[in-house]
């Protein structure tokens, strides 16, 4: 079961206005924005915290399982999902009635893993308070209740709500789907990363690998501040010259090291700017060299409490270099559920003055 994990928007941490989801179908209708993409064929956990259990707290989502592997995939859900003193927690399943992976004779699809669930996570001291079941996550929808007695109807606006609005315009952009959002990751052009890679080796063979040595980032500075700069202005035409720079100067420590310091405050123009960069540079480098923006980009997003797209770029990270610390590092600690503030440290790395001084 691969599961991914996101702090919910409404949390104080995240600086989302307060939000109130007045009931059950509204909280199904704020999912895609409390994950950042709109969830299908999907488990979700919903934390509750506080004395009442009314503010929520991080949201985890898994794949629904097959029949066979209800009660296995059950037992990982519950033993995966943290537990800080949480009130409760809401599980929801999305997924359509049709196909044979959903007959099943209690009524709901899925309701046996549900119950096998909802069992599990009281052992271990996380009470179920609702569970819930809608076909898909978007207006008009049918959803019901696991508890019976009637509970259900059709949900109410999902892309145009209180939520959505609030979202939005704190630039968090909500995509269609997982796989949507994964694909903002990808070149868009393979020649160009080809030619990059291609231009790289030729640095390496010439020069070798870059050193941590003064010049170097010295160098790698100013070329970092530059790419800012225009990142800043609106400008993201990268040339291929351009593109070799930052991806020499981000493979030396100090340099990427001193790049963590952007994300902190992660609402500041610096901290925008810089994620702006990243993604570009994700987009346009090859392995292994796209692992460092991409390591930059996670870190980036993790501040901001966007934990899932973080944990994509990780992802991507550790494609381009499997065994690389920092990524392994941030992705274990957003699996974990550990809040961004326990991370913000790693933007505080002295030995370099400010990417950003004058």
């Amino acid at each position: 079961m691969s599961t991914s994990t996101a702090f919910s928007q409404s949390s104080p941490q995240s600086g989302l206005p307060r939000v109130r989801l007045r009931d059950p179908a509204e909280l199904l209708a704020a999912t895609p924005h409390l994950l950042g993409f709109r969830p299908s064929e999907s488990v979700l956990l919903i934390a509750h915290l506080g004395a009442d259990g009314r503010r929520l707290g991080r949201v985890m989502r898994g794949d629904l399982p097959p029949p066979e592997a209800a009660r296995q995939q059950a037992a990982f859900v519950a033993s995966a999902f943290p537990r800080d003193g949480d009130f409760g927690v809401t599980v929801i399943v999305v997924g359509r009635r049709d196909g044979p992976e959903y007959d099943d004779p209690a009524g709901l699809p899925q309701a046996e893993f549900v119950s096998t669930l909802t069992e599990l996570l009281a052992e271990t001291g996380t009470p179920v308070l609702q569970a819930f079941w809608a076909s898909e996550i978007r207006s008009g929808a049918p959803w019901a209740c696991y508890a019976g007695d009637g509970c259900g109807g059709e949900l109410p606006e999902v892309d145009y709500s209180e939520l959505a609005a609030a979202t939005a315009s704190l630039g968090h952009v909500t995509y269609d789907s997982r796989e949507a959002m994964a694909d903002v990751l990808v070149a868009p052009d393979e020649t160009v990363v080809a030619r990059r890679s291609a231009l790289l080796d030729e640095v390496y063979d010439e020069f070798g690998p870059p050193a941590d040595t003064p010049e170097s980032v010295s160098r790698g500075r100013e070329v970092v501040r530059s790419a800012l700069r225009q990142a800043a202005s609106g400008d993201l035409t990268l040339t291929d010259e351009q593109a070799v720079e930052l991806a020499v100067a981000l493979s030396v420590p100090r340099i990427r090291d001193a790049c963590l310091a952007l994300a902190v405050p992660a609402e500041s123009a610096d901290a925008v700017a810089a994620e702006t960069l990243w993604l570009a540079l994700v987009r346009c480098l090859p392995a292994p060299e796209r692992a460092e923006p991409a390591v930059l980009l996670g870190y980036s997003l993790y501040m901001r409490h966007e934990a899932t797209f973080a944990g994509l770029a990780l992802e991507n990270a550790l494609e381009a270099v499997p065994d690389h610390v920092l990524a392994k590092l941030l992705h274990q600690s957003i699996r974990a559920c550990v809040p961004p503030a326990r991370m913000r440290g790693l933007g505080k790395l002295e030995g370099m003055e400010s990417l950003t001084d004058p």
